[in-house]
């Protein structure tokens, strides 16, 4: 038995977390921890012997940046009980059915839990609907500025909006739900769980920094150093944050004299404040008067030996369609890249029940390099997305190439988990150097084996060649005959050519 227990508790934790999971990369990234194979050891040990983990071990596991007080009880209080539930089912351990038994296990705990303060989407239903109940118009006033209220069903009672909110919520950019949960906690001051909601999003974002261009840029202060204190410095980075738009804005040194505080955050964050200072609308902040705004450095922050991949992953199951379980495919793919060694290389986009219209906005603001599509497949007739009222809306295979024909500056590879989706995989080699299509109707089981093998090897920082293999190869291990159904194709070097089909 390895590592399987804490992949375990990072699932079963999110069960009751839903799609606003608190940060369990710090769990996951210890696979890659050089000292985690005796870490594992002692624990497996301790859960031997049924001893009682300390504290201070589980705040060992715990590695995170946060000072968040809140998430590291919830967190630790998580581990207390599923680290007492292997202590009394040692079978378990070795047990292949453990990701699946423990979040059962964990069931009776959930009061507990959610006594804690642990944010599950019921308590976020709830607070929503306890705030905004007797005004539904206000809620979606709140969340417009970051979140496509057209998307979500008027119509219905707002019990279930705010479901289908918390839902398509999940698939907006982690920068976009930390807005908008920050807008819902500052119109709702007296919310602990939206507060904290809030906090651990922001906190989220602020772990990413490091796979984003980052600027330095100075703030120039009339005023004397010891007129500041702590609580004032931090209220002024949270002031700087709120007007730039940039929540990943963080104060990186402090200078005497008129005080000069040096701030990093994005390319556009300093240019929408440094606008506002220019244009004479920002004069002031917290009542003190702004001197000078000025960048520190041109050029952006992060190695450039670290190249980012930035994967947007599409998926569709319209109405009166048979249901697939996208929802697992995104997720075990997500699961596979955090714990990869190479995963500081990659950035994750998703958008759930897409609609036509919305592949191209997709792609326009994410720019990717690799576009991934779940969902139905109809051969010549197209892949099927969603139209404004979720029923089925086939976008014919010219149509698509064309598309991405108009993206082949960035794109470089495309996967259509679909059935019968080569037809389209074909069309779209003419423009695109790698391109996964399948040559008839797959099952739900070997298109998630599929992805997730093929992700995986990516993650290792593998070709899209070798991942291909590996993707095939993992559909047969799992025991089903359907690994010579995905197709990869290459790009044609001649129009006149036919585009080459790697078989496996």
């Amino acid at each position: 038995m390895t590592k399987n227990y804490l992949k375990a508790f990072a699932k079963a934790t999110r069960t009751f977390a839903g799609p606003f999971a608190a940060p369990f990369d710090g769990v996951l990234s210890l696979y890659e921890d050089e000292q985690m194979e005796k870490r594992e050891a002692k624990l497996d040990e301790m859960i031997n012997e049924g001893q009682n983990l300390s504290r201070e071990v589980l705040e060992e596991i715990f590695i995170a940046r946060s000072e968040i007080k809140e998430l590291r009880e919830q967190f630790i209080l998580g581990m207390e009980i599923c680290f007492s539930i292997l202590a009394k089912n040692t079978a378990l351990l070795s047990s292949p059915d453990l990701e699946e038994n423990l979040p059962f296990l964990m069931e009776p705990y959930r009061e507990k839990l959610e006594a804690s303060g642990f944010i599950t989407d019921e308590i976020l239903a709830d607070e929503l609907y306890k705030y905004y109940e007797k005004d539904a118009r206000l809620f979606l006033a709140h969340i417009s500025a970051d979140f496509p209220v057209g998307e979500l069903s008027m119509n219905k009672a707002f019990a279930v909006i705010i479901s289908e909110f918390l839902t398509r919520c999940s698939g907006q950019g982690l920068n976009q739900q930390a807005k908008i949960f920050n807008a819902l906690s500052k119109k709702n001051p007296g919310s602990k769980p939206l507060k904290v909601k809030s906090l651990m999003l922001q906190e989220q974002v602020v772990s990413q920094i490091d796979k984003y261009p980052r600027v330095q840029w100075l703030l120039e202060l009339s005023c004397h150093f010891d007129e500041i204190d702590d609580k004032k410095m931090a209220s002024i980075t949270n002031y700087c944050r709120e007007i730039s738009g940039d929540i990943s804005l963080t104060l990186k040194r402090k200078e005497r004299g008129s005080i000069k505080l040096t701030f990093e955050g994005s390319q556009e964050g300093m240019e929408k404040i440094k606008a506002l200072f220019d244009s004479g609308e920002l004069t002031a902040i917290l009542e003190i008067p702004i001197k000078n705004i000025s960048s520190v450095t041109e050029r952006k922050l992060p190695s450039p030996l670290i190249t980012t991949q930035k994967i947007l992953f599409l998926s569709a199951n319209p109405k009166g369609t048979s249901q697939l379980r996208l929802d697992e495919e995104i997720r075990e793919i997500k699961e596979g890249l955090l714990r990869s060694k190479k995963r500081e290389k990659f950035v994750i986009e998703i958008g759930q029940a897409v609609r036509y219209r919305e592949i191209r906005r997709a792609i326009l603001d994410f720019e990717p390099n690799i576009v991934h599509f779940s969902g139905h497949g109809a051969g010549e007739e197209g892949l099927a997305f969603e139209d404004e009222t979720g029923q089925l809306k086939l976008v014919e295979t010219g149509a698509l190439a064309r598309l991405f024909k108009l993206f082949a500056g960035h794109i470089e590879c495309v996967v259509l988990n679909a059935c019968y989706s080569e037809v389209q995989a074909k069309a779209i080699a003419q423009h695109i150097p790698s391109v996964v299509g399948m040559n008839k109707a797959i099952g739900d089981r070997a298109a998630i084996e599929f992805a997730v093998g093929f992700y995986d090897a990516l993650g290792a920082g593998k070709t899209v060649e070798f991942a291909y293999k590996l993707g095939c190869n993992s559909i047969e291990i799992a025991g089903i005959p359907e690994n010579l159904i995905p197709q990869l194709l290459r790009k044609r070097k001649n129009p006149q050519d036919t585009p080459p089909t790697t078989g496996n």
